[in-house]
């Protein structure tokens, strides 16, 4: 690195001899002077002489102390490169800039550096001490200038939001004839990259390519990586953040069952293991930590043998049950108080020995006091790594799961940021987390840009903070980022090509838009995830695949959902009245008090649908006699719980309100013969079993279909039987959550693999059309009222009309934006000229204070390209937005 201007002065008693010999006619030397930081100082072509031997005379140019060298390459005629030498030049001198000292070598914006300078030798009266600091692409951000003190010269900055993130302190001796000497040392500006769209890259560039590598990987949008170590230099100077990959945390027990190194639940010498870990991070909390990792594909539940454990487990028990009375009753025991709880038998840890007995409330609580013992670790992390980072986030990646019964209610309360891989997951996951909650899925496990955009458009689709890719340099089985050339692959360049709106901006303004779920309301009950694994649930599919058939019937509609848990609605975090229909998939468990709420709810008016079985185990999966909600959907239950009946269903024409129509057949689906209809009205049978049954409750309805919804065919599939399709839009139409626009195919039907995303932003609405497969053909948006519509990807203003003709290629997504009014152009006005060492500020407005848009701002270098050290997209809201 080196700032420092040159001083052309001849000095011949510095001068340095080129020999040659053979040189044949017309060959040229270019002699080039370079720093030892790779900076070209001067640069000149010299002829020589042909025949045997030759040699001339090169001078050194005025310059400061330090390492230099002298390059010469000859060329011949023909411009071919004949011979080449290097020699190294040392320049010194009696007064020197010893070092530069900061108090601290890294800072939060609006903090200062300060230090000292120290110089020796004998200073002239003339002699200045010139303080600048740098970015890493040699411009000086700021200076001072002073007489040198004896003892050192003192200095402050204060850290202004325009610094980049890796800045150089270079202090220059200079006197009335130029630079003599100078020293600089690194220092780094924190920045997180928190609250923007980011694209997260696993691992780091190393060796003697990797700042070319980092640069490359810059420039192709990747803004934050996750590594194993502490950041190099060059990852701050390219403005990228970090994810430091802590820990990796494992349930591992001993010989005699205790978790090792410590029982989570030993506090005292766990808490020294966290602190431990955490400490030994400061390094990349001085660079800038998007979020710290717990690891990835780790253990989410625990619990090991020991007394701290036993003693954690009785504590959690009676928070759950309040008295031991409860516990009793739910466990078929008769113990006469928490502190009498044992394991049974003592070294089964796991519950599976009530999991065989039946005992299905014992085991179901060990299992929930895993999760929470996990959870409770997690949120130990967090605290730790908060007393060394005020503004870190904590959490894990790629771990965590919907149908492995996970606690997903659980991993967001306890973590400030969690990354599963893609699943059923991420819809709890959008729908319960903060706004500002980091969420994404690991990607670049395929080789063909459609797959890889598949995966990049369903993480934004599902309201992601970001994506996240593994990893930048493979080869072979994955797919790496940077071929070994540093270029992208030709697939990645595809991907980047369709995602340029993502970094354009989008990316950015989604965060602060309000993805519209169509007044939809899905129930995630963990006790259900593990009723679904016991007894003869396995029969009606698995927990998962019943919920994202649901999914697809809600998205073929046109329509979005928003999960809420079952915890939440014991500690009153949720009004089921702002739902219009609230789903059950295979919602088996159900305690009392979240059973009155849905009670409730149908009777002041809403919409219930299960599809079997609902409400047959309470809220730790103690078998009911009844189910806890049969009179809501109006059903009797007959027999014991029994296997799924497989067999072909026919529903009643009148279901479709057209009796001379014929209804569809439906081919084996799965279907719960201990139901009869009771005070329900049926709309269809299969093997004598009545299904699709509605019953009046209160002012609301309740549907419980009796099938599996994951049995019925594909919503999402072209041969989906018209007619129930058809039965689906007119049931919600019913309850009103349908949208006010179409999205027809050639034959006048939903598109069977198109999802249709909405946005809310101010008065303006953000629709995202994906189409998951098949053919690109085109569609017809017909809008409810006429509005002016904006082409994000192709950036055109498309005018007021009514409707709207579109085309989504597969395995991508194309944005438009609806606006009543037709959107004003961004301003932009220059606060200032400016000269060396000034500031330009400049100023972006909205002239009517219209809703939060993005500009996309490029500042071109006088060779024409593009200035990398600025920002390229300023988010405008309504009051504006000022740059410097």
């Amino acid at each position: 690195f080196d700032a420092g201007a040159i001083r052309r002065r001849d000095l011949p008693r510095n001068a340095a001899t080129l020999q040659w010999r053979n040189a044949a006619p017309g060959t040229v030397a270019e002699v080039i002077l370079r720093s030892y930081d790779g900076r070209t100082l001067a640069r000149e072509s010299r002829p020589l002489s042909p025949g045997g031997a030759g040699s001339l005379q090169l001078s050194l140019p005025r310059v400061r102390a330090g390492r230099y060298a002298f390059d010469v390459v000859a060329q011949g005629e023909n411009q071919d490169v004949v011979g080449f030498a290097s020699a190294s030049v040392e320049v010194s001198t009696a007064r020197r800039v010893e070092r530069v000292d900061l108090d601290r070598d890294w800072a939060e914006i609006g903090e200062l550096f300060s230090g000292r300078v120290t110089v020796s030798g004998k200073l002239g009266g003339k002699d200045m001490l010139r303080i600048g600091v740098f970015d890493t692409r040699g411009r000086e951000l700021v200076r001072h200038v002073s007489k040198p003190e004896a003892g050192g010269t003192p200095f402050t900055f204060k850290v202004r939001p325009w610094f980049p993130m890796l800045v150089v302190f270079r202090a220059t001796l200079i006197d009335d004839t130029g630079e003599v000497a100078s020293a600089w040392r690194f220092a780094h500006v924190v920045k997180r990259r928190q609250g923007r769209f980011n694209f997260v890259m696993w691992d780091v560039p190393r060796g003697n390519l990797a700042p070319y590598a980092e640069a490359s990987l810059a420039r192709t949008g990747v803004s934050v990586q996750l590594g194993g170590g502490f950041p190099p230099p060059y990852v701050a100077a390219n403005h990228i953040a970090w994810i430091p990959y802590t820990t990796h945390i494992r349930a591992k027990r001993d010989a005699k069952g205790i978790m090792e190194p410590v029982c989570w639940n030993n506090d005292a010498a766990f808490q020294k293991v966290v602190d431990g870990i955490a400490q030994k991070w400061i390094p990349a909390r001085q660079h800038g930590v998007f979020v710290y990792s717990l690891g990835d594909e780790i253990a989410v539940r625990g619990s090991c043998l020991s007394p701290d454990c036993l003693e954690a487990y009785r504590r959690y028990l009676q928070r759950e049950y309040g008295t031991i009375a409860a516990l009793n009753a739910s466990w078929g025991t008769s113990y006469a108080g928490f502190d009498q709880v044992r394991l049974d038998p003592p070294d089964d840890n796991d519950g599976t020995h009530a999991l065989h007995a039946g005992n299905f409330p014992r085991w179901y609580d060990r299992q929930a006091f895993q999760s929470y013992n996990f959870c409770m670790l997690c949120e130990r992390f967090g605290k730790a790594f908060r007393r060394i980072d005020p503004r870190s986030r904590c959490g894990f990646e790629g771990a965590g799961t919907f149908d492995h019964a996970d606690d997903l209610d659980g991993f967001v309360r306890h973590n400030t940021f969690w990354s599963p891989y893609p699943g059923t997951a991420d819809e709890v996951l959008r729908s319960i987390a903060p706004r500002d909650f980091p969420h994404a899925n690991w990607m670049g496990y395929t080789k063909d840009a459609d797959s890889l955009l598949e995966k990049y458009w369903r993480m934004v689709t599902r309201g992601c903070d970001a994506v996240w890719w593994w990893r930048w340099e493979v080869v072979g089985r994955f797919h790496g980022w940077l071929a070994p050339n540093l270029d992208p692959y030709p697939a990645v360049r595809e991907v980047l090509r369709d995602t340029r709106v993502v970094r354009n901006g989008l990316g950015d303004v989604l965060l602060h838009a309000e993805m519209e779920t169509d007044d939809i309301g899905i129930l995630f009950s963990l006790p259900s995830a593990y009723a679904a694994k016991i007894q003869t649930s396995p029969s009606f599919g698995s927990y998962e695949s019943n919920h994202t058939a649901c999914h697809r019937i809600i998205r073929n509609l046109g329509c979005n959902f928003r999960y809420f848990t079952d915890r939440q609605m014991r500690r009153g975090e949720v009004d089921l009245n702002t739902f219009k229909i609230i789903f059950l998939p295979m919602i088996q468990a159900v305690g009392p008090r979240e059973a009155a709420m849905l009670r409730d709810y149908v009777r002041r008016g809403g919409r219930l649908v299960a599809d079997i079985r609902p409400a047959v185990y309470d809220g730790h999966v103690k078998a009911l006699v009844s189910g806890s909600l049969d009179d809501v959907f109006g059903i009797r239950r007959v027999g014991d719980r029994q296997e799924a009946k497989r067999t072909e269903a026919r529903l009643k024409a009148s279901l479709f309100g057209d009796t001379s129509a014929t209804a569809p057949a439906l081919n084996q689906v799965r279907v719960d013969a201990g139901v009869t209809a009771g005070e329900a009205e049926a709309g269809g049978e299969a093997g004598g079993v009545p299904i699709f049954l509605r019953h009046r409750f209160g002012r609301g309805q309740a549907l419980l279909l009796n099938v599996a919804l994951s049995s019925l065919p594909r919503a999402d599939n072209a041969d989906a039987p018209d007619r129930l399709r058809a039965w689906w839009r007119r049931m919600f139409a019913e309850a009103g959550v349908l949208p006010a626009w179409e999205l027809t195919d050639g034959r006048g039907n939903f598109p069977a693999q198109v999802e249709v995303t909405r946005w809310h932003l101010g008065r303006i609405e953000i629709v995202s059309f994906f189409r998951h497969g098949g053919s690109t053909e085109t569609l017809t948006w017909k809008l409810s009222q006429p509005s002016f519509v904006y082409d994000l990807k192709q950036g055109k203003a498309l005018g007021k009309h009514p409707h709207i003709s579109l085309a989504p290629p597969a395995h991508r997504a194309e944005f438009f934006v609806l606006a009543p009014q037709a959107l004003e152009p961004i301003t932009m006005d220059a606060m200032q000229t400016v000269g060396g060492g000034d500031r330009l500020k400049l100023r972006f407005s909205s002239p009517s204070g219209q809703t939060l848009r993005a500009v996309t701002l490029r500042i071109e270098l006088p060779d024409g390209t593009a200035a990398d050290w600025v920002d390229p997209v300023v988010l405008v809201p309504g009051v504006g937005a000022e740059v410097v």
